[in-house]
């Protein structure tokens, strides 16, 4: 419960990191989804779940086709893949974030990602601060 506390609030942290940008945030979130580059690594980490999909079928529905081996190869691809979504790209928005606060840049962003990562230390969820 309070793991969903604090990400709803960390959510509207982000939420006003965004807005305070100097920049047009719809252009910016409207890019993500017409960008080759992201479309790509979207559709490469998809291709991994769905994988998994398809042989948890194989499994329910049974038959030949199915391997146990290939099955847990995929069940443990997607936790890998799972772990570079919600870990590796997270911290590295945290980094870039504290960078930009060493270099006296985007400031109030860095001390509200300072306090979201304090908190996501004090739950064991994050590797900084």
């Amino acid at each position: 419960m309070l793991h969903g506390y604090t990400e709803s609030n960390h959510s509207l942290s982000y939420a006003d990191i965004v807005k305070s940008l100097p920049v047009n945030a719809t252009k910016v979130f409207d890019d993500i989804m017409i960008n080759d580059n992201i479309l790509n690594r979207g559709a490469s980490i998809v291709a991994v779940f769905d994988d998994t999909v398809h042989h948890n079928a194989l499994r329910i529905i049974g038959g030949p086709e199915y391997n146990l081996e290939d099955h847990k190869r995929s069940i443990i691809k997607s936790l890998y893949a799972l772990n570079i979504l919600e870990s590796c790209l997270f911290q590295s928005s945290f980094i870039t974030t504290f960078a930009f606060g060493e270099n006296k840049v985007m400031d109030s962003s860095t001390r509200i990602l300072s306090k979201i990562s304090a908190d996501k230390r004090d739950l064991k969820l994050c590797p900084f601060s």
